[in-house]
């Protein structure tokens, strides 16, 4: 047998979602770095369900196969098909998109085609909260809202936004908390407003979004847990999201994705945006 071949643990994912039988699918894919496929991930729309295990599985059973030498594309051909030629299963429409013929820069968010080389930041604000910055490409970076003294940094703050330069800013619209006691309401409206306070001096276009239209876009409720784990699922090897308290970046980040797929075509990007390497706000950490 070949042996196993692995990937980086920072990597470019690529997602982009599909419609097959009437169930909606979100796929995402690494690569090595020569650009050959080197995993895919699968989801239906309804977690747990028989279509969602179904393709998820087809997706793991189809990574190990490449990791281990098997030809993407010869898979591709075999996978089940309609009288039309149509792919009958998730994983074949995948690898459709992916390998037939399809320009493989589409793949990534189209939305963001709008704004240029220019990120979009997601806020899921608060002391515990984070920062996302997605870019055209599909790459992220990701990191906690800044504090110091129990409060946000406001002067780092500042300075990371005006590193990145977002076109746009998508940040999560504050709501009073059932049960939450006042030192805690105001701590959070304290750091809600200082962060629509900084995206606006910095002369950033931004939109406030609830917490139940984001996650209804997803397919999510309140349990924070699960948007963890489908951040890790859109951007498998990146480390941002490793520990149960990433909870806070793991939002930030499916909130910038939530602005890439539903406001981004909106914005231009700004003018006067700097040169050089891209900033960043936290060093990935690598998988155990």
């Amino acid at each position: 047998m070949t042996a196993r071949r692995r990937l980086n643990n920072r990597r470019l994912a690529e997602t982009f979602s599909l419609e097959v039988a009437g169930l909606n699918y979100i796929c995402t894919i690494g690569r090595f770095p020569d650009g050959q496929i080197g995993e895919v991930f699968l989801n239906n729309h309804k977690s747990n369900s028989a279509a969602d295990v179904n393709a998820r599985d087809a997706a793991i059973a189809f990574s190990f196969a490449v990791q281990h030498g098997a030809d993407p594309d010869a898979i591709r051909r075999a996978l089940s098909r309609d009288s039309r030629g149509n792919a009958s299963g998730p994983l074949g429409a995948a690898l459709d998109r992916i390998l037939g013929g399809d320009d493989p820069t589409q793949l990534r968010f189209h939305p963001l085609a709008d704004s240029g080389s220019s990120p979009i930041l997601g806020v899921d604000p608060g002391i515990t909260g984070g920062l996302a910055f997605l870019f055209p490409t599909g790459e992220l970076e990701v990191g906690d809202i800044p504090v110091v003294a129990g409060e946000v940094d406001v002067d780092t703050l500042v300075r990371q936004v005006r590193a990145f330069s977002p076109a746009l800013a998508v940040i999560e619209r504050a709501n009073a908390m059932p049960k939450q006691g006042v030192s805690s309401t105001f701590k959070y409206g304290v750091a809600y407003g200082a962060l629509r306070t900084v995206v606006a001096l910095c002369n950033i276009p931004y939109r406030l979004v609830t917490p139940g239209k984001w996650k209804n876009h997803f397919g999510l409720d309140s349990d924070k847990e699960k948007s963890r784990a489908l951040a890790i699922q859109f951007w498998p090897g990146c480390g941002f999201f490793s520990r149960k308290k990433d909870h806070g970046r793991a939002e930030a980040a499916l909130i910038a994705r939530y602005g890439a797929e539903t406001i981004a075509t909106n914005f231009a990007a700004p003018s006067g945006k700097g040169e050089g390497a891209r900033p960043h706000l936290a060093a990935p950490r690598e998988q155990g």
